[in-house]
């Protein structure tokens, strides 16, 4: 009967043990099972959801307002448009260019005939020519009015190429001689060009 026992008890143990490790396996077996599942569910999703976004244009359209963006231009720098040339724009690019607004020569007027008003006379004559008067006054020589001036004259104050070239054009409408224009390099004159009103103002042509 003992033995009987024993041989019952080895019985049931083993059977136990083979119960056990059958269940231990069997979990073994459902866990790595279910880490497979879980793996391709989510590669399901990723493959789809990237699907969805590089086909969303076939569904939603191409318009710029759609909310959804293809992942691969994102962080893209986008490059900048040349602007439309229109029919217009040509046109106006055949529109002569404004050139910009030529300042007036300035002259001053000095009396050293001894006349009176003849510096004036001589700014009305020269109106017409777009001269800009800025000083009519008398002829002061070493600090003394001189109207005992024998013949008019023409004086470039700034000594330049071009301001030679103004003064013999106004010499010439005045209808002074080129002999009796002087040049002085003058660091701050108060007029590109002075006259100066000779005793011979009767002979001037723009008093004629």
């Amino acid at each position: 009967m003992r033995r009987r026992r024993r041989l019952s008890t080895q019985t049931i143990q083993r059977k136990s043990y083979t119960t056990s490790t059958r269940s231990v396996s069997g979990k073994k077996q459902v866990n790595f099972g279910k880490i497979i599942l879980y793996l391709f569910i989510l590669t399901l999703i990723i493959y789809g959801g990237y699907w969805v976004v590089n086909n969303s244009g076939k569904f939603f359209g191409s318009d710029s307002d759609s909310t959804l963006t293809d992942l691969r231009d994102i962080g893209r720098e986008e490059k900048p448009r040349l602007p439309a040339v229109n029919d217009e724009d040509t046109e106006d690019n055949n529109l002569p260019a404004y050139s910009p607004i030529k300042r007036k020569i300035q002259v001053e007027i000095l009396n050293g005939c001894g006349v009176k008003g003849i510096a004036k006379l001589m700014a009305d004559r020269l109106k017409p020519y777009k001269y800009d008067v800025v000083n009519s006054a008398n002829y002061i020589e070493k600090g003394k009015e001189n109207f005992m001036v024998p013949e008019s004259r023409l004086i470039d104050q700034l000594n330049t190429s071009d301001n030679l070239a103004n003064t013999r054009d106004l010499a010439e409408i005045i209808g002074i001689s080129l002999g009796k224009i002087e040049s002085h390099e003058n660091s701050s004159p108060l007029a590109d060009i002075s006259i100066i009103i000779g005793r011979d103002y009767k002979k001037l042509k723009i008093f004629k």
